[in-house]
C-alpha cells in the first residue's frame, strides 16, 4: 500500500474523530439551551465579567446603546417667572452639568451610568456637597459590585436603606440622600430584601452562558478544522512518494494563500477531490449563535438585525430601524437616568440660583425620530385651527356662546374655565341662566 493511501485514511480518520468530537459538544450545547443552566447569579461582579467583558454579542448590544444615548444632548432650562423658557448655555449650573465630576464629562459620563444601569439593572449616583452647602457640586457614579445593601426597618413597607461601599477592604458608609439608586424592578427575595434592582443579564444568564459555549466551541473548531478538502490518486496506478510531494506542493502553489480565494485551477493529473463541508455540529452551531443573538438583543429591546442578523429583519428601511431602536432600547433607559440626575441635583441649585431649572432631552438631531415630531407639530396645528374656527364663528353669530363651550370641552379637551374665557374673547357672553 501507498504511502499516499496511508495518509489518506489517517486523514480521514482524523476528520471522523474531530466531527464526532465537535457533534459530542453540539449535543452539550444545545441541552443548555433547552434548560441546561437552571441557576442565576446574584454576583454582578460575574454577571459583568462573563456577560458584558466576555461576550461579543453582550458588548456590541450594550455598548451601542450607551454609546448612542450619550451622545444625544441635553437642552438646558431656565423657567422665568412670567411661564416663559430660556435655554441656558454658560453659568455654573451649565458647567455642573457638562462636567458632573473631575474626571468625567457629560458624554463619559452618561455612558459609564448607562452601562452599569444595562449590566446590573442598578444605577448609583453619589451627589457630593461642599462643606456647609446644601448643593450638589459633582456627581459620581459608584460601581455596582462594590456596594452592599441592607434594609434598615423591620417592616416590610418601612424602606428605609443603608448603603456600603466596599473597596480594598475600605467600608464606607453612605446615606439615601447622598445616593439616588435608579433601579429595575426585582421581585424576587433578594430584591425585595436588599433593594436591588434585577439585572437583564440574570434574567437572561441562561443565554449568556450558553452563547460563551458556542463561542468558545465555534473558537475551537475552527482552531482545529484543518483542511477544507483531499486531493486523492484517481488512476490504476499509486503514485510514488515523489510523485505525491510534487502533487501536494503544486495544490500549495495554487490554492493556498488567500489571493487564491474562489480560483478555479486544473492539473494533467488524474486525481479526485473530495470536500470537507461543514458538519452537523457546525452548522448546528451557527443556528444557535443566530438564536442566542435574539435572545440577548430581545433583552435590551434591539432588532437583532441591527446587529449581524439580516434575516430576522423586520423594518422594511434603515430609518424605521433606527427609530425601533432609539425608542425601545435608547430612550427608555436614557429617560430614567436623566430624571433620577435631575431629583438629586436640580433641587440644591433651584436653591441657590432661585430659579427653576430643568433637563431635557434635545432630541432635534435624531433624522430617525423627525417624522413623529412633525406629527406632533401637524397636530397642534390642526388643533389651533380647529379651536379659532369654532371662536370665529361665535364672533359671527353662526354658533351660541354656551355651545361653543361645550363644543371647546368636548371636542379639545377644555376644561369649562378655559372654554369660558375663550369665548369670552369674543365679546359674545351668553347668560347661561336664560
Amino acid at each position: 500500500m501507498s504511502k499516499f493511501t496511508d495518509t489518506t485514511k489517517t486523514i480521514i480518520r482524523n476528520l471522523s474523530n474531530l466531527a464526532t468530537t465537535k457533534y459530542q459538544e453540539s449535543k452539550v450545547i444545545v441541552s443548555s439551551l433547552n434548560g441546561g443552566f437552571n441557576f442565576l447569579y446574584n454576583d454582578y461582579d460575574k454577571l459583568i465579567n462573563e456577560g458584558y467583558a466576555s461576550n461579543t454579542d453582550v458588548y456590541s448590544i450594550i455598548s451601542k446603546i450607551i454609546r448612542t444615548g450619550a451622545k444625544i444632548p441635553y437642552e438646558i432650562i431656565k423657567r422665568n417667572t412670567d411661564g416663559t423658557e430660556e435655554i441656558i448655555t454658560s453659568g455654573a449650573f451649565y458647567d455642573s452639568v457638562m462636567q458632573p465630576n473631575k474626571r468625567q464629562n457629560k458624554f463619559e459620563f452618561t455612558e459609564d451610568a448607562l452601562g452599569y444601569q444595562l449590566t446590573t439593572g442598578n444605577e448609583l449616583l453619589y451627589g457630593m456637597k461642599p462643606a456647609g452647602m446644601d448643593l450638589v457640586s459633582q456627581v459620581h457614579i459608584v460601581p455596582t459590585q462594590y456596594v452592599q445593601i441592607k434594609r434598615i426597618g423591620k417592616q416590610l413597607f418601612d424602606y428605609s436603606l443603608a448603603y456600603t461601599l466596599r473597596y480594598k477592604g475600605l467600608d464606607t458608609s453612605l446615606t439615601e440622600e447622598e445616593i439616588k439608586h435608579i433601579r429595575y424592578f426585582n421581585p424576587t427575595c433578594k430584591g425585595v430584601d436588599e433593594g436591588m434592582g434585577l439585572s437583564p443579564l440574570q434574567a437572561g444568564f441562561n443565554t449568556v452562558m450558553a452563547s460563551n459555549e458556542l463561542m468558545t466551541a465555534q473558537a475551537n473548531a475552527l482552531k482545529n478544522r484543518g483542511a477544507n478538502g483531499m486531493l486523492s490518486n484517481d488512476s490504476e496506478n499509486a503514485m510514488d512518494e515523489e510523485e505525491f510531494e510534487n502533487l501536494q506542493n503544486k495544490v500549495l502553489q495554487k490554492l493556498g494563500q488567500a489571493d487564491k480565494f474562489n480560483r478555479i485551477v486544473g492539473t494533467t493529473a488524474k486525481v479526485k477531490y473530495t470536500q470537507f463541508g461543514l458538519s452537523p455540529s457546525d452548522l448546528k452551531m451557527i443556528e444557535n449563535g443566530v438564536l442566542t443573538l435574539r435572545q440577548l438583543c430581545s433583552l435590551y429591546g434591539a432588532d437583532s438585525s441591527s446587529f449581524n442578523d439580516p434575516a430576522n429583519k423586520k423594518f422594511n428601511n434603515l430609518k424605521e430601524g433606527q427609530k425601533s431602536f432609539y425608542i425601545n432600547a435608547v430612550l427608555p433607559p436614557l429617560e430614567r437616568h436623566l430624571l433620577g440626575y435631575k431629583e438629586l441635583v436640580i433641587p440644591g441649585w433651584n436653591k441657590l440660583d432661585n430659579a427653576d431649572y430643568d433637563i431635557r432631552l434635545d432630541l432635534s438631531g435624531i433624522e430617525a425620530l423627525q417624522d413623529d415630531q412633525a406629527a406632533e407639530v401637524q397636530k397642534q396645528v390642526n388643533l389651533s385651527k380647529g379651536i379659532s374656527d369654532v371662536i370665529m364663528r361665535v364672533g359671527e353669530g353662526k354658533i351660541k356662546p354656551d355651545s361653543a363651550v361645550q363644543i371647546l370641552m368636548w371636542s379639545f379637551d377644555m376644561n369649562e374655565t378655559e372654554a369660558r374665557e375663550l369665548v369670552a374673547n369674543t365679546g359674545m357672553i351668553e347668560d347661561s341662566n336664560n
